[in-house]
């Protein structure tokens, strides 16, 4: 009898109970969400409205080769020209393209202001202030140039007299 009961015991099926299944459940559906919001961001890569690429004088800036904007006009809509963006100038006398706009609808170019003292030599200069409009893949190549987006801050040291000058870059 002792061994029919423990026969009987070893072909039984463990019991699930619903206190098991449903944590369980949960966990699957926070990790499909968690995944299908990782998709949805990474769908969204790429630069984004307010970001800055820096061009710090006199960090050397990597030679992507020149870049030809189209300045935008006064509606935005229009535009009045063009001028070139060549990442070596735009270095050495420091400055910066801050993202205003994507335009037709985030799949198109994007529409930066440039600050800083020039952007090339001569007429194809696009001056020190300006409002441009630049392809996708060519703000990549100026990002790229100028060491990626954003601002480095630069860091001061104490010396023994006091204040000394900018010595690093801390990204």
């Amino acid at each position: 009898m002792v061994q029919q009961q423990n026969e009987r015991h070893e072909n039984a099926e463990p019991e699930v109970s619903i206190w098991t299944v449903i944590p369980i459940g949960f966990v699957i559906i926070l990790m499909v969400a968690v995944l299908v919001g990782g998709i949805l961001k990474s769908a969204r890569f790429g630069p984004a409205i307010g970001d800055i690429v820096s061009f710090d004088a006199p960090a050397p800036a990597l030679d992507q080769g020149p870049v030809i904007a189209l300045r935008a006009g006064p509606t935005g809509s229009d535009h009045a020209g063009i001028c070139t963006l060549r990442p070596e100038i735009m270095a050495s006398g420091g400055g910066s393209l801050v993202i205003e706009q994507r335009e037709n609808e985030g799949r198109g170019p994007f529409r930066v202001h440039w600050a800083g003292q020039r952007t090339a030599a001569g007429a194809e200069d696009c001056g020190s202030s300006a409002e441009l409009v630049v392809n996708p893949n060519d703000l990549l190549a100026l990002a790229a140039s100028a060491g990626g987006f954003g601002v480095a801050h630069k860091r001061l040291l104490m010396s023994a007299t006091g204040l000394a000058a900018p010595t690093a870059l801390v990204e």
